[in-house]
Protein backbone atom coordinates (compact mmCIF):
# COMPACT_ATOMS: atom_id res chain seq x y z
CA UNK A 1 0.00 0.00 0.00
CA UNK A 2 1.60 3.46 -1.30
CA UNK A 3 1.07 5.82 2.00
CA UNK A 4 1.83 9.62 1.15
CA UNK A 5 3.58 11.74 4.07
CA UNK A 6 0.20 12.27 5.46
CA UNK A 7 -0.96 9.11 5.50
CA UNK A 8 2.03 8.02 7.03
CA UNK A 9 1.16 10.45 10.21
CA UNK A 10 -1.93 9.36 10.43
CA UNK A 11 -1.45 5.65 10.72
CA UNK A 12 0.96 6.27 13.37
CA UNK A 13 -1.81 8.65 15.43
CA UNK A 14 -4.37 5.71 14.72
CA UNK A 15 -2.07 2.77 16.06
CA UNK A 16 -3.69 2.25 19.38
CA UNK A 17 -1.15 2.61 22.59
CA UNK A 18 -2.21 -0.62 25.02
CA UNK A 19 -3.19 -3.73 23.74
CA UNK A 20 -1.48 -7.77 24.39
CA UNK A 21 2.14 -8.01 24.08
CA UNK A 22 1.89 -9.93 20.23
CA UNK A 23 -0.47 -6.79 19.73
CA UNK A 24 2.00 -4.17 20.67
CA UNK A 25 5.04 -6.20 18.83
CA UNK A 26 2.62 -6.04 15.49
CA UNK A 27 2.57 -2.10 16.46
CA UNK A 28 5.87 -1.81 16.73
CA UNK A 29 6.47 -3.03 13.55
CA UNK A 30 3.98 -1.50 11.62
CA UNK A 31 5.33 1.87 13.34
CA UNK A 32 9.17 1.11 12.21
CA UNK A 33 7.54 0.80 8.49
CA UNK A 34 4.89 3.54 7.89
CA UNK A 35 7.82 5.57 10.45
CA UNK A 36 10.44 8.41 9.05
CA UNK A 37 14.50 6.99 8.33
CA UNK A 38 16.76 10.15 9.24
CA UNK A 39 17.54 10.76 5.75
CA UNK A 40 13.70 11.70 4.81
CA UNK A 41 13.08 13.36 8.40
CA UNK A 42 16.52 15.66 6.99
CA UNK A 43 14.77 16.58 3.86
CA UNK A 44 11.54 16.75 4.98
CA UNK A 45 12.33 19.32 8.12
CA UNK A 46 9.30 18.78 9.84
CA UNK A 47 7.99 21.77 12.34
CA UNK A 48 5.72 21.39 14.91
CA UNK A 49 3.02 23.99 14.87
CA UNK A 50 0.32 25.12 18.10
CA UNK A 51 -2.16 22.88 16.09
CA UNK A 52 -0.52 21.29 13.24
CA UNK A 53 2.66 19.69 11.67
CA UNK A 54 4.06 21.21 8.46
CA UNK A 55 6.83 20.05 6.11
CA UNK A 56 9.00 20.54 3.38
CA UNK A 57 8.25 18.00 0.53
CA UNK A 58 9.49 19.65 -2.50
CA UNK A 59 13.00 20.72 -3.47
CA UNK A 60 13.83 24.63 -4.44
CA UNK A 61 12.89 23.50 -7.98
CA UNK A 62 9.41 21.80 -6.79
CA UNK A 63 10.98 18.06 -7.35
CA UNK A 64 9.55 16.17 -4.41
CA UNK A 65 11.95 14.99 -2.15
CA UNK A 66 10.52 12.44 -0.35
CA UNK A 67 7.60 10.15 -2.23
CA UNK A 68 5.34 7.66 -1.02
CA UNK A 69 6.53 4.51 0.43
CA UNK A 70 5.08 1.03 -0.53
CA UNK A 71 4.61 -0.64 3.37
CA UNK A 72 2.96 -3.94 3.12
CA UNK A 73 0.62 -3.86 5.91
CA UNK A 74 -0.47 -7.31 7.26
CA UNK A 75 -4.58 -8.06 7.99
CA UNK A 76 -3.94 -7.53 12.11
CA UNK A 77 -2.27 -4.00 10.89
CA UNK A 78 -5.24 -3.02 8.38
CA UNK A 79 -7.47 -4.22 11.41
CA UNK A 80 -6.10 -1.99 13.85
CA UNK A 81 -6.23 0.74 11.46
CA UNK A 82 -9.64 0.22 10.10
CA UNK A 83 -10.92 -0.51 13.47
CA UNK A 84 -9.51 2.88 14.59
CA UNK A 85 -10.69 4.63 11.73
CA UNK A 86 -14.35 3.33 12.45
CA UNK A 87 -14.18 3.98 16.10
CA UNK A 88 -13.31 7.81 15.56
CA UNK A 89 -16.01 7.73 12.44
CA UNK A 90 -19.04 6.34 14.64
CA UNK A 91 -18.22 9.23 17.53
CA UNK A 92 -17.79 11.64 15.16
CA UNK A 93 -14.05 12.54 16.15
CA UNK A 94 -12.98 11.92 12.10
CA UNK A 95 -10.40 14.74 10.95
CA UNK A 96 -10.18 15.95 8.08
CA UNK A 97 -6.80 14.91 7.76
CA UNK A 98 -7.68 11.50 8.00
CA UNK A 99 -10.45 11.66 5.68
CA UNK A 100 -8.21 9.81 2.30
CA UNK A 101 -6.77 7.44 4.67
CA UNK A 102 -10.64 6.52 6.11
CA UNK A 103 -11.79 6.51 2.14
CA UNK A 104 -8.77 4.06 0.95
CA UNK A 105 -9.24 1.57 4.12
CA UNK A 106 -12.46 1.38 4.23
CA UNK A 107 -13.36 0.48 0.17
CA UNK A 108 -13.37 -2.84 -0.97
CA UNK A 109 -11.93 -4.06 -4.57
CA UNK A 110 -15.55 -3.86 -5.48
CA UNK A 111 -15.84 0.38 -4.51
CA UNK A 112 -18.14 -0.39 -1.46
CA UNK A 113 -17.55 0.65 1.38
CA UNK A 114 -16.53 -2.08 4.09
CA UNK A 115 -18.41 -2.03 7.41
Amino acid sequence: MLLSIMERLVVMNLLPRQGNVTTLRLIKETESMVGFTDEELAKLNFVQGPKSMNWDDKDKDGNATVVPVDVELGPTAIGLIKDALRKKEKASELAMDELPLYDRMMEDNDGKEDS
